[in-house]
């Protein structure tokens, strides 16, 4: 009898022993995926950083661009005045923004291909006007180019109205409104 317990003992004993390799083993690889894992995350993290800083790097290139080819005051006046032209909440808003234009630039009221007089109004409810412009360089000095989202929405409808416009630096650091053309596309 004491053989079979001391057998069993041995038994149980060695099947413990191979639980404790197998979860030394187990342990062991986790380790070593978790060390694996941060190392990534660190490799990573250093890669986020570096193209972060590339991208400051190609933003304070893509600005200095800008103002060597005169395209800063360009987007600076553009900015003003499509803020003007598309960013509007009622039709007293609107004809108020139009007014300033003309006043802010009167050399596009000469010349210009849209309507700035202010008159095109509806009645009733204005839909509330925004925009987003993404800009663009040409190859021609003091010349760019923007792509224009313009959404207006009214409780019952949503319109977007994309517009492409041509703008330049003239004569006297003038800004000028060379084209402005608009595709409409209903939702």
């Amino acid at each position: 009898m004491q053989n079979h317990e001391i057998t069993t003992a041995k038994k149980a004993i060695g099947i413990l022993s191979i639980i404790v390799i197998l979860c030394c083993v187990v342990l062991f690889q986790k380790k070593n995926a978790y060390d694996n894992n941060v190392k990534e995350l660190e490799d990573l993290k250093s890669k986020q950083i570096e193209v972060i800083k590339n991208n400051q790097k190609v933003k304070a290139m893509q600005e200095a661009q800008y103002k060597e080819l005169g395209n800063a005051e360009i987007k600076e006046q553009s900015r003003k005045f499509f803020n003007l032209f598309y960013n509007w909440n009622s039709w007293e808003k609107y004809t108020k923004n139009m007014k300033e234009i003309q006043k802010e630039f009167p050399q596009i009221v000469k010349s210009s291909p849209v309507d700035i007089s202010g008159t095109m109004v509806g009645t009733g409810n204005s839909p509330i006007s925004s925009y987003t412009a993404d800009y663009y360089t040409t190859n021609q000095k003091g010349k760019m180019v923007e792509l224009i989202t313009q959404t207006r929405n009214t409780p019952t409808t949503a319109t977007t109205t994309i517009w492409r416009g041509v703008t330049s630096i003239g004569e006297n650091q003038l800004f000028y409104l060379e084209d402005l053309d608009s595709y409409v596309r209903a939702e």
